[in-house]
């Protein structure tokens, strides 16, 4: 769908807003309005969820207080005892008699004297957060023995101890019940703690100790925080995957999601230690499963998305030596994914029915997707994903199913995946992931367009553009926008698709970059946020053809110099061949036939040896820069060092190239890398290692941009590698058929402006104005921040004066989103 004529590069100054804008050579983008494409799948964007970074518990979940169980590891994590005006008392975490089996612990207080106040109190997620005459619902379940008369005292406080608010419970008797207040709050606070006080003597126990927002999400209870809610509202989110992510697999089976343990009473919902603990912060971090399967299956319905459930398909995490359900005992797994379906979709008086229609819920869910397995791969996942499939299908053939092509965007374990889909396993939909380069996402923005359109539909489940530094700036966003135009042009193929992860708090963050930032008090979107938002809400029902055709290119050649590197080890290569078709290119391994850069290179009997294993990135080049076309083969050997080796190629004379990197990262995974300048992005990865003392065959077969990798007979990678880093605009264009609305979305991530020239083909006829959508920021690495959180906001303009043809100035590092209304 791109055009390209080279001609030479113009000037040509245009005017837009306020005053003269200078634009280089123009892009001609052309777009078919009589020429329908495909309709664009009414599932295409959505979100993904996933409980990383507090997203659940201290996040979407409106629960205040942390640690409200008293279940974790440390009983008493954010709780301390209070002892004032001379009151003693002793506090002990106890499970004997508990509140319930699945809440074994509880808190007892005992107060020694009738003199003074004493109690405990906790500090929720780095401080509680109150609001001048807002309204908090406190809840606990207590019981206490024959001498404890005075009651609970429950105040908000602050952290200097003003009381912000205050409420009392009495009556507390023998038995465990729950007890509930109301306490309306003063003053503003955002570092409020909750004090449970008592002013006198004996004994009660304290369990599922909850405070929450009189104003959740709808008002709704055990509610979500409503503002963050708004967020995904606003997105009009078309599906919700939930729970994950790697939160489904669980570090091991016992740790892995089970939905069951989710529903019902929250007081009896069984607390998982969290699968994301100890990454990069402390290990105290815990699913209370207060945000379980109702309040997803409910939040979708209120946000009107399709809930996409993903189930634990009897494997743990494969990174971390998988633990495996045989298949013999895979029966209750199997049957946990038949009574999910059962629990959104079945009658209120069936098993599974009733106990939503318990919660609330007498209607039905609807469910019509359900993924087995995360991440998995090799034909471990594959005989297990066949008993489910055929289950599923027995019972619920209409429910369409979700599978994995493993963790990466290509290698051995996404080829293998799709070489069973195209023959005989059957797949729906499958579920691809990619967390790669910015430079990735401007260079695959074509990847869907030659997939099979009878093959399998493709969910893009996880994916997001990473900068090293992992930032969430501008050109991530854009990258991630250019790639976006190819999902929309193949949308027929591409029928849902998802950035990941959704939710960060402030300082509890394990991973990013991620889509929503929030704390205690405010929450806002990154400019990848913004992207999504306007991808889905702009999407049209209908894609049509557009070409684009940009007069700045010049004619490039897939070419360039070979070259043998190493990092970090030592290294001996042997029997170099440089050929194109019959004709050998180069053959030799002479010192004068090579020009060595870094390490100490020695060249002897045939054989070329790097012998410092200290030195990162030494570097031996050979060959004609205007080498095309050619098949590169040698073999390398490992001497000792921490990695392995990296063979150069299409290396021209600015240093500027392709290397296939094998054995990198501390020999953890093989790489195809592109070098540009002084920087280095890895274009496609896979796990991988190179052995000490072992002879390796390689070849490298180049046809223009395309690349194929073989190791020893075996190809690691076959791809497309385009010589010019990006275009400088990417575009998709779509018509909603209802509004009668000509959506076109015009991506440059440029640092200069684009002077664009549109060409409405077609008899469909214009309005003579237009709205433009515009998203940018000054420069490339242009952040939104808690002090700047509309730093990269997307502002609205109108277009006077525009017809079949008009011409419009693109600025630095922007989407634009244009709404064309027809006569």
């Amino acid at each position: 769908m791109r055009m390209r004529n080279y001609l030479s590069a113009i000037l040509i100054v245009l005017m837009c807003g306020s005053g003269v804008v200078f634009a280089s050579a123009k892009v001609e983008l052309t777009v078919y309005t009589d020429e329908p494409v495909h309709a664009i799948s009414p599932m295409l964007y959505g979100l993904f969820f996933e409980d990383i970074n507090f997203a659940a518990d201290g996040g979407l979940y409106a629960e205040q207080i942390r640690n409200r169980s008293f279940e974790f590891e440390e009983p008493l994590f954010g709780w301390s005892k209070v002892e004032q005006k001379g009151g003693q008392a002793q506090i002990a975490v106890l499970n004997t008699d508990p509140l319930n089996a699945n809440n074994p612990h509880f808190l007892r207080l005992t107060a020694h004297e009738n003199q003074g106040v004493v109690g405990v109190k906790n500090t929720g997620y780095a401080g509680i957060t109150v609001k001048k005459e807002d309204h908090y619902l406190f809840s606990v379940y207590a019981r206490s023995d024959k001498e404890f008369e005075a009651g609970l005292l429950i105040r908000l406080e602050s952290s200097d101890g003003a009381v912000l608010g205050q409420s009392r419970i009495s009556g507390i008797g023998s038995i465990w019940k729950q007890y509930s207040a109301v306490i309306e709050a003063k003053a503003d606070d955002k570092d409020a703690v909750l004090a449970l006080l008592v002013n006198g003597q004996g004994c009660v126990d304290l369990d599922m100790v909850s405070l929450f927002p009189e104003d959740t999400w709808k008002n709704q209870p055990n509610g979500l925080r409503a503002d963050l809610v708004q967020m995904l509202a606003d997105m009009k989110p078309s599906f919700i995957r939930f729970p994950g992510g790697c939160i489904v697999e669980g570090k091991d089976l016992a740790n892995a999601y089970r939905w069951k343990d989710t529903i019902g009473d929250p007081a009896e919902r069984k607390l998982n230690w969290n699968r994301w603990a100890g990454w990069n912060k402390p290990p105290e971090y815990y699913q209370s499963y207060g945000l379980g399967f109702f309040e997803f299956f409910r939040l979708c319905e209120d946000v009107g998305a399709e809930p996409v459930p993903i189930l634990n398909c009897g494997m743990s995490c494969q990174y971390q030596d998988a633990q495996l359900v045989p298949l013999d005992k895979l029966k209750p797994y199997v049957q946990d994914a038949l009574d999910l379906i059962e629990y959104a979709n079945g009658s209120a008086d069936s098993t599974w029915g009733a106990k939503r229609a318990a919660a609330g819920h007498p209607e039905p869910f609807c469910l019509k997707y359900l993924g087995v397995g995360n991440e998995q791969w090799d034909n471990q996942y594959f005989e297990r994903y066949d008993i489910f499939y055929k289950a599923i299908k027995a019972k619920y053939p209409d429910i369409q199913i979700i599978t994995t092509s493993g963790p990466g965007s290509d290698g051995k374990w996404f080829d293998l995946a799709w070489g069973k889909f195209r023959t005989g396993t059957p797949a729906e939909i499958v579920d691809e992931h990619y967390y790669r380069p910015p430079q990735w996402f401007l260079q695959n923005t074509d990847r869907y367009d030659n997939y099979d359109r009878n093959g399998p539909k493709v969910f893009a489940g996880e994916f997001a553009a990473h900068h090293p530094n992992r930032k969430n700036d501008l050109s991530a966003a854009l990258a991630e926008a250019a790639f976006m135009t190819g999902l929309d042009r193949n949308s027929d193929v591409v029928v849902m698709a998802s950035y990941a992860p959704l939710f960060a708090r402030i300082d509890f963050t394990q991973w990013a970059p991620d889509l929503i930032w929030f704390d205690e008090t405010q929450v806002y979107g990154t400019p990848s946020y913004y992207v999504q938002k306007l991808f889905s809400n702009y999407r049209g029902t209908t894609c049509l053809k557009n070409e684009l055709n940009d007069t700045q290119n010049e004619t490039h050649k897939a070419s360039g110099r070979i070259g043998l590197c190493t990092w970090q080890t030592a290294a001996e290569f042997k029997d170099v061949k440089v050929a194109h078709a019959d004709n050998v290119l180069f053959s030799s391994l002479k010192p004068e036939d090579w020009q060595a850069g870094n390490g100490k290179w020695q060249f002897d009997n045939g054989s070329c040896v790097q012998q410092d294993e200290q030195m990162q990135g030494a570097v031996c080049l050979a060959g004609d820069p205007g080498w095309s076309d050619y098949t590169l083969s040698l073999k390398a050997r490992k001497i000792s060092g921490e990695e392995g080796f990296i063979i150069i190629f299409r290396r021209d004379t600015s240093d500027n190239g392709v290397q296939f990197n094998l054995g990198g990262w501390g020999n953890t995974k093989h790489a195809i890398q592109k070098t540009e300048g002084p920087g280095t992005v890895i274009v496609t990865e896979s796990p991988g290692s190179i052995e000490k003392d072992r002879w390796y065959d390689i070849q490298i077969a180049l046809e223009g941009e395309y690349i194929r990798c073989l190791l020893d007979g075996q190809q690691v990678f076959s791809l497309n590698v385009p010589i010019l880093s990006t275009d400088r605009v990417y575009a998709s264009s779509s018509r909603d058929e209802q509004t009668k609305t000509i959506y076109i979305k015009a991506v440059n991530p440029t640092a200069e402006s684009v002077a664009l020239q549109v060409h409405l083909k077609g008899k469909i006829q214009v309005e003579s104005n237009a709205s433009v959508i515009v998203l940018t920021g000054l420069a490339g690495d242009a952040e939104n921040t808690p002090e700047q959180p509309r730093n990269v906001y997307p502002a609205t303009s109108i277009i006077d004066g525009i017809a079949n043809d008009f011409d419009y100035v693109l600025k630095p590092y922007s989407l634009n989103l244009f709404q064309i209304k027809e006569k």
